[in-house]
C-alpha cells in the first residue's frame, strides 16, 4: 500500500486504495466465518460446566449419544470422569446423578439395615429416614413435606430437572450456586430466597434461611436442646443426642442422619469452589487421543514421549546466595559487581543512573522492526550479504549517541525481530540548561524540535566496498517528556537516487525513505566539516581497514568524538575493523554443512544451516516429513497445504507451517525443529473465487513421530467433508460420535470449529479445535478470494479473481471500454 501512486504528484491508483479501504471496513462477507464461543471437544460431557449455557453438559444428550474414551469411567448420565477419583473420600459427586457413589450408597443401606432389622423399606412405609433399597438408594428430607417427610430416590431422579430434596441437595451438580458461577455443591439452597448456605455453617446463628420454615425441618435437629447444643453435636430423629458425632464419617444415629448433608473435604479443598480442584486437574492434564496412523503403510520413526529430555544445560552460579542478594538489592535494577575491596560497583541499565542506579534517566526509546519480506532481498538471496544498521541520536547537527546492529537478510527475511534501543539525554550542564529553556517556552516546544534520530543502513558484501543504501530521519517531537518511545517498521525498497545532485562535491545526496520529498547531503567517507570540505588525515592514512568507511565525526558526543568511527566490511569487525570473523569461525564451528556468518553483534557469529539441520552449531537434525503425492484427477484453482502440531491439553491444532499453490508438487517435504513432526497434514482445495467452503483432505496423521516417509493421495477415502456435505442438520457436538458409528467408510469430517477424525473401529471420534480461517487474508480486490501462505511472509498469498479481473491483487479489470498497457502485457509480466 505504501508504494501505491496516490499522493500530491500522482493519483492514478487512488481509486484502488479507496476500494481497499472500503473492503477493509465492511462487515464480514459471505466467505468469512462468524466466530462464537467454543470449547475443546473432550470437555463435552466431562461433568464440568464450560459453556455459560451449560449445553456442554446436556444430560439427555450425554446419556444418549456420548461415548467415553477407554481411560475414563462412564456415569449413568453419560458423562465421563477420571477412573482414579475417589468420591467416597471427598464426598463430592463426580457424576451428576451420583452414580459414582453407587457402591457407597449400597454399603450404607446394608449397614443401616443390619442395625434396624425390624424396620421395613422406606419406599413402602414412607415413615423412616435413611433405610432405602438398592433401586432407590439415596435418602433425603422431602422438599414437599405435605406429601411425605422423607424420600428415597433412584439415580434417574438425582440431577434431573425436578427438586425432590430439601435444599436442592439432589441437584448439587445440576443446579447453579446462588452466585451464578458454580455448581450448588455443598450448599443448602433456601426455597423462598436465592440464598445458598454452606453445609458446614448451616443452622449456626446468622446462617439460616430468611424464611426459617425453609430449613426448620433440618435445623431443628442441629441446635434444639440445651444438653446437645454444640455445633458438632446432633439430635437424632429418635431424640437421642450424639455428642461430637456430626459428620465424623460414622453412622451413630439409628438411620445415619448424623452424616446427612456433610462436607468431608479437607482444609485445603474447602477454600475452592465445589469440584474446582478436579476441574483444574482435568484442564491441565495431557489428553491422549485414541487414533491410528494414516497412511497405514508408512515408514515412520516413533519416540517415547516420556524420554524427551531438555537439551538446555543447567547453569549453577559460582557465587553464594547471600552475596548475590546483596548485589541485587544494592543496585536498583542494575548489575552489582564486587570490587577488590569487597565494595559493590553498580553498572546501570540505560533507564537509570547514579552510584546505586537510583535515578531515572530522561531517555528516548526506539523500537524497530526491519521488515524484509517485501524488500530488495529475495528469499533465496546469497548469504554473503550483511546489513549494518546505524542509529544516530542528534541534537541539531551534533551526534549525541550512536548504536549499531547487524542483520543477515538470508536469516531474517522470514522472521520477525523487534529490537529496542535506549538513547539518554545528556546530563551535562549545557544540555540540561538547554532543555530547561525549552520547558518554559511553549513556542519552542511546538515549533522547534532539535532532537532527532537518523537510521542509516549499509550493505556489505564479501570483498566489496561498504555502501549506504537507505536513510530514515525522524524528529523527536516530545523531547520534553521524561520518556518518549518511537516505534517504526522499516521497509527496504529499491534505492532511488536523487533526481538532481544539490550537494557539494564531497557530499552524497540521499532521499529519505520515510519522506521522498526530502533529502540529506551526507559526507563521503573520510570527510567532515562545513560542507564536508575537510578530509580527515587519520582516515586518509588508513585508520580503518580497506573497504571500510571512515566517519570522522560519528563517534558521538558521549564517547568524546576523539577518533573516527569505522563502518566495517563484511568479514571484519572491531573499532578499526582489524579483527577477522574467520578467527571466530574456527574449524568445525558450524556442523553438517552449515555456513558461518557474522551475527547481530560484532563479536558474534551465527550458523546458516542446511535445510535438514538447526541449532546454534547446526548440531541437531530436524524432524522430517516426506510425502509423495500420488496422481489424482482433481481439478482445482488453488490448494493450501497445512502442517499442524497438536496441543494435547486442549486438543488444538497449532499451525506449524502453511503453503499455498496453484499446482501441488508431487513431492512434499517439511522439516521441523520440534522433537516430533507435525501430527496432522491437511490440504484444502479451492475451485474458484466463489468457493467459500473448500474440500479438505487428510494427507497424514501420525502422533509422537520423529520422521515420516509415505505415499498419500487426495481421494474420496481421505476426504474430510463438512457437516453440511454429509446432509446432517444442525446437531450438538455431543452427537458427533454417531457420525462415525453410522458412516463406517468415513475417515474424517469438519465443521466451523472442529476437525474430527474417526477411530480405527468407528466406535467414537476425536475432534480437534481448528481455525478454518487460517488460510484467509484480505489482500484481494474486486471480491477476489485471498488465500494465505506462510504467515510470516506478508507477500505470500494468492488471489483467485472473478471473471475479467487479473493481477496480483485482482486489480486489473478487462471490462473497461479502454485498454491499458498493464492489461495488454500483464500475462507476459507475470
Amino acid at each position: 500500500l505504501s508504494e501505491m501512486n496516490c499522493n500530491d504528484q500522482r493519483t492514478d491508483e487512488c481509486s484502488l486504495l479507496r476500494q481497499y479501504i472500503k473492503h477493509s471496513w465492511s462487515s464480514l462477507n459471505e466467505n468469512e466465518v462468524h466466530s462464537q464461543v467454543t470449547i475443546p471437544f473432550h470437555w463435552y460431557c466431562n461433568s464440568f460446566w464450560d459453556l455459560d449455557s451449560g449445553e456442554d453438559e446436556n444430560l439427555d444428550l450425554c446419556r444418549q449419544w456420548w461415548i467415553c474414551p477407554n481411560h475414563q469411567k462412564r456415569c449413568g448420565t453419560g458423562q465421563c470422569i477420571d477412573k482414579h477419583w475417589d468420591s467416597i473420600i471427598d464426598s463430592e459427586w463426580d457424576c451428576a446423578d451420583g452414580s459414582d457413589l453407587e457402591e457407597f450408597f449400597h454399603k450404607r443401606i446394608e449397614s443401616l439395615q443390619q442395625r434396624n432389622r425390624s424396620s421395613i423399606s422406606i419406599v413402602d412405609s414412607q415413615s423412616l429416614f435413611g433405610i432405602c433399597n438398592k433401586t432407590h438408594p439415596f435418602a433425603c428430607l422431602s422438599y414437599n413435606t405435605s406429601l411425605s417427610q422423607y424420600k428415597c430416590l433412584d439415580f434417574t431422579q438425582l440431577g434431573d430437572s425436578n427438586i425432590d430434596c430439601l435444599g436442592g441437595i439432589d441437584g448439587r451438580n445440576t443446579m447453579k450456586h446462588c452466585d451464578g458461577r458454580s455448581m450448588l455443591g455443598f450448599n443448602f439452597k433456601c426455597s423462598s430466597n436465592d440464598i445458598c448456605i454452606p453445609y458446614k455453617q448451616h443452622c449456626e446463628e446468622g446462617h439460616r434461611c430468611p424464611n426459617q420454615s425453609d430449613d426448620e425441618q433440618w435445623c431443628f435437629h442441629r441446635n434444639n436442646s440445651s444438653d446437645c447444643d454444640g455445633f458438632r453435636d446432633f439430635i437424632c430423629f429418635d431424640g437421642s443426642c450424639v455428642s461430637l458425632g456430626r459428620c465424623n464419617k460414622e453412622w451413630e444415629c439409628s438411620f445415619g442422619e448424623d452424616e446427612y448433608m456433610c462436607d468431608y473435604r479437607n482444609y485445603v479443598s474447602e477454600f475452592y469452589p465445589y469440584r474446582r480442584l478436579k476441574e483444574i486437574d482435568v484442564k491441565h492434564t495431557i489428553y491422549s487421543p485414541e487414533l491410528f496412523h494414516f497412511p497405514s503403510d508408512t515408514n515412520i520413526t516413533q519416540i517415547n514421549i516420556n524420554s524427551i529430555m531438555s537439551r538446555e544445560s543447567t547453569i549453577t552460579s559460582p557465587f553464594s546466595n547471600s552475596l548475590l542478594s546483596m548485589s541485587a538489592y544494592r543496585c536498583n535494577r542494575g548489575l552489582g559487581v564486587f570490587s577488590s575491596n569487597n565494595s559493590i560497583v553498580c553498572f546501570c541499565p540505560p533507564q537509570y543512573y547514579g552510584n546505586f542506579c537510583q535515578y531515572h534517566s530522561d531517555r528516548f526509546l526506539l523500537l524497530l522492526h526491519l521488515n524484509l519480506s517485501q524488500s530488495i532481498y529475495p528469499l533465496g538471496n546469497h548469504p554473503n550479504i550483511l546489513l549494518k544498521v546505524l542509529l544516530l541520536f542528534f541534537f541539531e547537527n551534533e551526534i549525541l549517541m550512536i548504536d549499531q546492529f547487524q542483520v543477515q537478510p538470508t536469516l531474517e527475511v522470514n522472521k520477525i525481530y523487534k529490537r529496542s534501543f535506549h538513547f539518554v539525554y545528556s546530563h551535562s550542564s549545557r544540555f540540561r540548561q538547554e532543555r530547561m529553556k525549552r520547558y518554559f517556552n511553549r513556542s519552542n516546544i511546538l515549533y522547534s524540535h532539535p532532537y532527532s534520530i537518523r537510521i542509516e543502513i549499509y550493505e556489505t558484501q564479501r570483498d566489496k566496498q561498504v555502501s549506504l543504501i537507505a536513510v530514515w530521519q525522524y524528529t523527536i517531537d516530545f523531547d520534553y517528556l521524561p520518556v518518549f518511545r518511537l516505534a517504526k517498521v522499516l521497509r527496504l525498497t529499491k534505492y532511488d537516487p536523487c533526481l538532481t545532485n544539490p550537494c557539494h562535491p564531497n557530499e552524497q545526496c540521499y532521499p529519505l525513505v520515510n519522506d521522498n520529498s526530502k533529502y540529506l547531503c551526507l559526507c563521503k567517507s573520510n570527510f567532515t566539516g562545513p560542507n564536508c570540505s575537510i578530509e580527515d588525515s587519520r582516515c586518509k592514512n588508513g585508520f580503518c581497514a580497506a573497504n571500510a568507511l571512515c566517519k570522522p565525526d560519528y563517534q558521538s558526543y558521549l564517547r568524546g568524538n576523539h577518533f573516527p568511527y569505522c563502518i566495517c566490511p563484511f568479514d571484519l569487525y572491531g573499532d578499526r575493523c582489524d579483527i577477522e570473523y574467520n578467527d571466530l569461525c574456527q574449524s568445525n564451528f558450524c556442523l553438517n554443512g552449515g555456513t558461518c556468518l557474522p551475527g547481530s553483534t560484532f563479536d558474534q557469529v551465527i550458523c546458516s544451516c542446511e535445510d535438514d539441520f538447526y541449532g546454534s552449531h547446526c548440531q541437531y537434525k530436524k524432524s522430517i516429513i516426506r510425502l509423495f503425492l500420488s496422481n489424482h484427477t482433481l481439478a482445482y484453482s488453488a490448494a493450501v497445504l497445512q502442517y499442524f502440531l497438536i496441543d494435547y491439553k486442549v486438543l488444538n491444532l497449532v499451525l506449524a507451517d502453511q503453503q499455498v499453490y496453484t499446482v501441488l508438487p508431487s513431492f512434499l517435504k517439511y522439516g521441523d525443529e520440534n522433537e516430533v513432526v507435525p501430527e496432522v497434514v491437511l490440504v484444502k482445495i479451492y475451485s474458484s473465487y466463489q468457493d467459500t467452503r473448500s474440500n479438505f483432505y487428510l494427507l497424514s496423521l501420525h502422533m509422537h513421530t520423529t520422521s515420516i516417509k509415505a505415499t498419500t493421495s487426495m481421494k474420496e477415502e481421505n476426504q474430510c467433508p463438512s457437516i453440511s456435505q454429509l446432509s446432517i442438520k444442525s446437531i450438538s457436538p455431543i452427537e458427533y460420535h454417531q457420525i462415525c458409528i453410522k458412516n463406517v467408510s468415513l475417515l474424517c469430517f469438519h465443521d466451523n470449529f472442529y476437525l474430527c477424525i474417526c477411530n480405527s473401529n468407528h466406535t467414537r471420534v476425536e475432534c480437534f479445535l481448528y481455525d478454518s480461517t487460517l488460510d484467509r487474508c484480505s489482500y484481494c480486490l474486486a471480491d477476489g478470494l485471498c488465500l494465505k501462505g506462510n504467515h510470516i511472509r506478508s507477500n505470500d498469498f494468492l488471489c483467485l479473481c472473478p471473471p475479467c479481473h487479473s493481477g496480483l491483487h485482482c486489480q486489473f479489470n478487462s471490462k473497461s471500454l479502454t485498454i491499458t498497457l498493464d492489461q495488454l502485457f500483464y500475462p507476459d509480466l507475470t
